[in-house]
């Protein structure tokens, strides 16, 4: 069971115990394919060949280059990184799902401290997660119309806004 210590100004929330990001993703270690948990075994058996030919020949290099010396850091980050790339190609109009990934990879730049990556994985989480309110992308994944759907983009929002007073404020230290 997770405890809440606190919720930054970024909408993140930070546990006592352990940090869920660490988990999120999921990593085949005999072909390398990498997805969100939730979406790992959810594979279209037409996205099968297309999957293996991205991890293949645009990922494997990648990851064969430096296995021995990624920290474990480095290799979650990879993670990250390598389902925010099989999800443009697989699911590019999913900006919600998009979206999600690189909130949560700029999290996890954060605790990096490299401020290049920050700004970097922020403009990425800003960009895809407004794509994702202006195309109403929150109208298919709400249950109950109406409520539920003003809560998402409102959350969305909040979000992008707390996002872009984080890293503005970071520029200034």
């Amino acid at each position: 069971l997770l405890k809440v210590k606190k919720v930054d100004t970024d909408c993140r929330i930070n546990y006592f115990s352990s940090d869920p990001l660490w988990y999120d993703i999921l990593s085949c270690p005999h072909c390398n394919y990498a997805n969100y948990h939730v979406d790992f075994f959810k594979v279209n058996s037409g996205d099968v060949e297309k999957i293996r030919k991205i991890v293949k020949t645009e990922q494997e290099p990648i990851l064969q280059r430096g296995k021995d010396k990624f920290s474990a850091f480095d290799k979650l980050v990879l993670k990250y990184l390598q389902a925010i790339h099989l999800n443009e190609h697989i699911d590019g109009e999913n900006n919600a799902l998009i979206g999600s990934l690189w909130l949560k990879l700029y999290w996890l730049a954060k605790d990096s401290g490299d401020g290049k990556f920050v700004k970097y994985c922020s403009a990425h989480a800003i960009e895809k997660l407004q794509a994702a309110i202006d195309n109403e992308e929150i109208k298919s994944m709400a249950t109950s119309p109406g409520q539920r759907e003003k809560v998402a983009n409102s959350l969305m929002m909040s979000t992008i806004e707390k996002i872009s007073l984080s890293v503005s404020l970071s520029k200034e230290e």
